[in-house]
């Protein structure tokens, strides 16, 4: 059947010289897997560069529910981006968080929501100009709504450690390793109570900003079996630490 719906790239591989398997998050199904074939014509919108992480577009699929590879009829970009290809550190952050989107998204169902919210992140983020660099961790903190795992915001100057295993904060530590110590607790409290679509800049150093990045990462880990390493967080760690 053929279809249309708009779509979020995560991932893409060669497969041949000629076609690529992409991994896509659409509004429609949930991620799926397309074979894309590389029209040879220099002039044909069809090509490698709308397949980047992140990248927004709009598909006509022929799509079949048994089918474990969709195949692609035609794609186009649903936004056009102002910085995100042109801006180092930004295409770092799309990146990452394709990879984050890669490693997490897994249901082959269709979440309005969830897709969104994605949109709405992806668009705005390319749109803001200036105090960006705690993007990606408001990201990671706010994206746990729809895992099932956001955290629950009881802090207070009584309750000011963040159990990462139960997600909650706790009057002293616990009896595992898996914590944040007060001064991370008040940091999270912050992004918890913060917007993706206002600026947020707490005026941490980057060792701050990197030491939140790994307390995230190991929240995710805790929570989400299989998850593995990202690899893509060491790029992120040179560029903006």
């Amino acid at each position: 059947m053929l279809v249309k719906t708009k779509g979020i790239v995560l991932h893409h591989i060669k497969y041949s010289d000629s076609r690529l398997i992409a991994q896509i998050y659409t509004e429609l199904h949930g991620r799926q897997s397309f074979l894309i074939r590389i029209p040879r014509r220099k002039k044909t919108p069809l090509t490698a560069g709308l397949l980047q992480p992140l990248f927004m577009i709009e598909m006509e699929v022929y799509h079949k529910a048994s089918r474990e590879i969709q195949h692609l009829k035609e794609l186009k970009p649903l936004i056009i981006f102002h910085s995100i290809p042109y801006d180092i550190r930004k295409s770092t952050v799309a990146l990452f968080l394709g990879e984050i989107l890669y490693r997490t998204l897994q249901e082959e169902e269709p979440n309005p929501p969830l897709f969104e919210f994605l949109q709405n992140s992806i668009h705005y983020f390319d749109l803001i100009r200036e105090k960006f660099l705690w993007f990606h961790l408001i990201f990671l903190v706010h994206y746990t709504r729809f895992l099932g795992f956001f955290p629950n915001n009881n802090f207070s100057q009584a309750r000011k450690y963040f159990d990462l295993r139960e997600g909650s904060f706790t009057e002293s530590p616990p009896a595992h390793p898996h914590y944040l110590q007060p001064d991370e607790s008040r940091l999270l409290n912050n992004l918890l109570l913060s917007s993706l679509h206002k600026p947020f800049d707490p005026g941490r150093n980057g060792h701050f900003r990197r030491n939140m990045l790994e307390q995230l990462l190991n929240y995710y880990r805790l929570h989400i079996e299989g998850m593995g390493e990202v690899r893509s967080v060491q790029i992120m760690k040179e560029l903006f630490h």
